[in-house]
């Protein structure tokens, strides 16, 4: 049970991390502005805080 809770967290995280990762990489390519990239940026903080 101790593993498949462990390998689940790390999934979950990956996803913030990368999730977080495309939408600051969007932010910037497309111009959308400082709210958005801090948006994303708290995402990948919430991903290590996983």
């Amino acid at each position: 049970m101790a593993v498949a809770r462990c390998v689940a967290l790390f999934v979950v995280a990956a996803l913030f991390e990368i999730g977080g990762a495309w939408l600051v990489w969007q932010g910037i390519r497309e111009d959308k502005g400082g709210l958005w990239i801090v948006g994303s940026t708290l995402r990948l903080l919430k991903a290590s805080a996983l």
